[in-house]
């Protein structure tokens, strides 16, 4: 289970492309928007496949965090 962080936000087209993961956004008006990225990846591949989505993208990771599954 993983949940990155990126700053800005993600075309609806792209999110195909992210291995199911939940997608949110957050924006203020005295922020750039905020996009957040959760969900079980199966493996390092597919890790690697959606932080290469999000550079085709040109957007910012600005954390990848792995979470413990209980």
């Amino acid at each position: 289970m993983y949940r990155i962080g990126v700053q800005g936000r993600i075309p609806p087209r792209w999110r195909d492309r992210l291995e199911g993961m939940a997608v949110t956004e957050w924006s203020s008006e005295a922020k750039p928007p905020v996009t957040t990225l959760v969900g079980e990846l199966t493996d390092q591949v597919a890790l690697a496949g959606v932080l290469n989505t999000l550079v085709e993208l040109h957007l910012s990771v600005v954390s990848v965090e792995r979470l413990s599954v209980e």
